[in-house]
């Protein structure tokens, strides 16, 4: 894990408190995963919210 996983998580969980589950997507150019962290009951009791890692770090050419 990289430093700045770590920064970015140690952040999340300061806000957020601890996630319920983290589920990956793995990328179809064999790029970085792409994570979601998901918190149940936040911000408040039946929703569900989920926290994107990883969107930026592949390549997003546009087909440029």
């Amino acid at each position: 894990m990289s430093i700045n996983d770590e920064i970015f998580l140690e952040f999340v969980e300061a806000v957020f408190g601890r996630e319920e589950a983290v589920l990956q997507h793995e990328a179809a150019d064999g790029g970085p995963p792409v994570r979601v962290f998901v918190y149940r009951d936040f911000p408040k009791k039946g929703r569900i919210l989920g926290v994107t890692y990883g969107l930026s770090l592949g390549d997003n050419d546009a087909g440029d």
